[in-house]
Parts: C-alpha cells; structure tokens; sequence
C-alpha cells in the first residue's frame, strides 16, 4: 500500500490530531486542577463532620460529600472521554478494551475484545486516529445497528495492523456511501477520509439483515 499524501485527506488527519491535542489539555487541566481541588475540598469536608460534637449536621454534611464525590466520578468520565489516559500510558491495546468496557457498562452492549500480542506500541497519532474511529464505531452499534453483540480484534499482519469492528445488527447497504459524504454510514466517510491521510483504508461489509464488520487497516510504518 502506497502512502496517500492527498492534500485534502491529510488535512482530515491533521485536524483529528489537532482537535485530539487539544483534548490532551483540556482532560489534563481537569484532572490536575477541578479534580483535585474537589478531592481536597471533600477531605476537609469530612474533617469537619468528625470534630463536630452535634450530629445535626451529620445528614447534610453527608449529602454534601455525596455530591462532590459524584460531581468527581462524572469528571472523571468526561476527562476520559475527552483523552483517555490508557491511550498513552498503556497503549492502544488497554485503550480499546477499555472503552469497550465502557460501552458496556454504559450501554448494555456485549462486546468481545481480543488483541494481537504481535501488536507492539504504536506512536500517538496512529494509535488516536484508531481509537476514534472505533470509538466511532461502537457509538454507530448503539445509535443504529440494533445490536446485540459486538466483537472487537486487533491484530498485526505483517506491514500493517487491522482493527475489526462488527456486530450482529440490521446491517445496511455500504452503497449508500458516496464520495461526497452524503450517506447514511454514519460516520464512516470521515473515518475513511482520515485513513487514508496516513495510507490506511477502510473495508465494509454489510448488507440489511446480516450485520456489519468494519476493518480499519493501518500501515505499520505510518
């Protein structure tokens, strides 16, 4: 596979890559100063609950705590979906069955994850682009697929990595994506627009009935 340098489509890669950095800091501003600053505050609040003599703020300083403690699970959820840290901490592998955990608890969805030992660290940017494209794809499962079951597998072949994504749902006709991102593939043209900015391609299989698989084909050198 030839590396694409398509103007256009390696602009769609570099604008994810942008959007994507900004992300970075804005999750870590919200973990570094929002996060903390709430954990400190809640620490001091129960402090306060155990010198007090009366018990009649007991309730109330109780109810309190209960907010900022769920006030900080919610950032928490939002600083990953911003930029999950698994992402570049542990690399793609830990980042993708994380989310898929994610979807499930969320969602309610069934997905079975597996991954290539083969696959070794990837750099950032191939390893975002990734990721938001399967992110992408376990969220158009939910929204449209009417799917039970999903399955995730990421593994290496030879010079280029392949992520799949299917599911057990109503499936649609991969016709219906054009070139000018008129479709109803639900987010697919862009994903595949981004691929190719570093030389990767998307294949569909799908038809009404039958279910979708999307695999994600990334050259290694990319």
């Amino acid at each position: 596979m030839a590396y694409n340098n398509n103007r256009p489509q390696s602009m769609a890669f570099n604008l994810l890559w942008a959007e994507e950095k900004e992300r970075r800091q804005l999750a870590s501003n919200l973990h570094d100063n929002i996060t903390q600053t709430l954990a400190l505050s809640l620490i001091k609040l129960k402090m306060l609950k155990e010198s007090l003599s009366s018990t009649i703020y007991a309730e109330p300083l109780d109810e309190i705590s209960e907010i900022i403690e769920q006030t900080i699970n919610n950032i928490r959820a939002m600083t990953f979906d911003l930029s999950p840290p698994d992402l570049y901490e542990l690399g793609l592998p830990s980042a993708l069955e994380s989310l898929c955990e994610r979807f499930h608890g969320k969602y309610r969805l069934t997905i079975y994850f597996s991954s290539d030992k083969r696959v070794s660290r990837i750099n950032d940017e191939t390893s975002v682009l990734i990721f938001r494209a399967v992110q992408e794809l376990l969220f158009n499962i939910v929204k449209h697929a009417n799917a039970n079951i999903a399955r995730v597998s990421l593994e290496k072949d030879r010079d280029f990595i392949k992520i799949n994504v299917s599911d057990d749902g109503v499936g649609f006709d991969p016709s219906t994506i054009n070139n000018k991102g008129l479709h109803t593939g639900f987010g697919i043209f862009s994903i595949r627009e981004r691929l190719k900015g570093i030389g990767g391609q998307l294949e569909i299989k799908s038809r009404h009935g039958f279910g979708t698989s999307i695999s994600i084909i990334v050259p290694v050198s990319s």
